[in-house]
């Protein structure tokens, strides 16, 4: 029978919560996309702001940098995801800038 106030159920809870919360915010985000009652630009905003929401719950809760006894590494973990964001999401939006640009039809006048 599990104990409640045993150390391993206590290491299972911030997982199991941010878990829980990864799964809500993504299907939020899913429905904001779905439903589409917002404008692009409120959209791309409630997205990016979602995601910015769900990095922090996942810095915060799985891999529990505000437990880390040094500081040096809360910064350079939060540093490393900042890099991996800019990298992923500028180069996702370079990407399909120019595929887009280079499959539109010339228009001649």
């Amino acid at each position: 029978m599990l104990d409640p106030t045993s150390e391993s159920n206590k290491n299972l809870k911030a997982p199991i919560i941010s878990f829980a919360v990864s799964i809500a915010l993504t299907l939020v985000v899913y429905y904001f996309a779905v439903v589409n009652f917002l404008d692009i630009k409120q959209l791309m905003f409630t997205l990016i702001g979602l995601g910015v929401v769900q990095t922090i719950v996942q810095l915060v809760f799985f891999f529990q940098i505000a437990d880390e006894q040094k500081p040096r590494w809360n910064l350079m973990t939060l540093l490393f995801t900042v890099m991996v964001i800019i990298i992923i999401v500028g180069g996702s939006m370079w990407i399909m800038s120019n595929i887009d640009y280079n499959l539109m039809p010339k228009m001649s006048s």
